[in-house]
C-alpha cells in the first residue's frame, strides 16, 4: 500500500469526506467520501502534509473538507479523537471541531446554552457515582437521563416514588453520569434549524412523552421571531455553522430550549446537503 506523501496531488479535485452519513449530495467537481461508522475510519495527518483518508480500494486520498454529521453516542473518545486530529490538521470542517467538541456531550451543550443565556430547561441535579443516589431526592414527576448523551438516549420519565426506586435499581448496575430536569407537560415541540444564516423550523408531533425518538409527524412549522433570532445569536456565540435548537412550548405559554444538535437533522435533505456544500467549498477556496 503506497503513502500519499509521494504521489502527486490533482490540484483541481476537492475531496470531502462527510462523517456520520451514509450518503450525501454530490456536487460537480467534488470526490465524496461517506463513513457513518466511526470505528472504520482511517485518517492520518502528517505535519505540513494535510489529512489523509483511507479509501475503500486501499489507497490514500488528500482531505479538502470534512463535514461532521455525527452524533456522541457511544465511541465518544473515539469520536473525539478523531476531531482533534482534524483540528491539528487545520483542515476545512463544517462545523468547526471546537464546536462540535464543546458540545459533544449533555452536561457541556448545556453549560453552552447556559452560557449564552438562552431559555433553557434548568437541570435539577447533576451526579456522578452509585452512592449519590440515595442522597437524592427529586421533585416528582422528573425526567432522568442516564449517560452523557443527546437526542433522548437513556431518558426516564419518574411519575412517582415507586418508579424512582425503579430508576436508581438500573442507575447502580450501569453507574453512569446522571442528570435529572423537570417534567413538562408541553403543548409544542418543534427544531429551529440554522445552516449558514438560513433558518428553518418543524414540528414534531409525537408518539409518546419524548416527541424527538419516532415522532407520529413532522410538519413545518411557523416559529416565534425570538426563537429563531435566539437560534442564530447562539450559532454565531458559539462559531456554529450548522446547529438546531429544539424547544418545547409550557402550559404557561413559555417557550424553553431542551437541547442544541450540532449534527442536527436536515428538513430538505438534497437542498440542505447542497447549502452545507456551498458553505464549506467557499471556505475551502478562501484557504487555497
Amino acid at each position: 500500500m503506497g503513502s500519499p506523501l509521494n504521489s502527486a496531488i490533482n490540484v483541481m479535485e476537492i475531496n470531502i469526506l462527510v462523517l456520520g452519513e451514509e450518503t450525501w449530495v454530490v456536487d460537480p467537481g467534488v470526490t465524496l467520501y461517506c463513513e457513518k461508522d466511526y470505528s472504520k475510519v482511517n485518517i492520518y495527518h502528517v505535519h505540513n502534509k494535510g489529512l489523509f483518508y483511507l479509501r475503500k480500494d486501499f489507497s490514500w486520498v488528500k482531505i479538502d473538507g470534512i463535514i461532521w454529521r455525527g452524533q456522541f453516542e457511544s465511541n465518544s473518545e473515539k469520536q473525539k479523537y478523531i476531531l482533534e486530529i482534524i483540528k491539528l490538521s487545520d483542515v476545512t470542517c463544517i462545523n468547526h471541531p471546537d464546536v462540535t467538541l464543546n458540545c459533544s456531550s449533555n452536561l457541556s451543550m448545556y453549560y453552552a446554552l447556559f452560557k449564552a443565556k438562552m431559555p433553557v430547561l434548568q437541570k435539577q441535579i447533576s451526579s456522578f457515582g452509585k452512592s449519590t443516589l440515595d442522597f437524592i431526592e427529586p421533585d416528582l414527576p422528573c425526567v432522568c437521563k442516564l449517560g452523557n448523551y443527546h437526542m433522548g438516549y437513556g431518558k426516564m420519565l419518574v411519575r412517582n416514588s415507586e418508579t424512582w426506586r425503579d430508576f436508581i435499581d438500573t442507575a447502580v448496575l450501569l453507574n453512569e453520569p446522571i442528570t435529572i430536569e423537570p417534567y413538562i407537560n408541553y403543548k409544542v415541540d418543534i427544531r429551529c434549524l440554522y445552516i449558514g444564516g438560513q433558518m428553518k423550523c418543524i414540528e414534531r408531533k409525537p408518539n409518546h412523552w419524548k416527541a424527538n425518538v419516532n415522532p407520529a409527524e413532522v410538519i413545518s412549522y411557523d416559529a416565534p421571531k425570538q426563537l429563531l433570532e435566539m437560534t442564530a445569536d447562539f450559532a454565531s456565540a458559539i462559531g456554529a455553522d450548522v446547529i438546531g435548537t429544539d424547544w418545547i412550548l409550557d402550559e404557561n405559554d413559555n417557550w424553553k430550549v431542551l437541547e442544541c444538535n450540532t449534527g442536527p437533522g436536515l428538513v430538505n435533505f438534497e437542498q440542505d446537503c447542497r447549502l452545507i456544500n456551498e458553505i464549506l467549498l467557499k471556505r475551502i477556496d478562501k484557504k487555497q
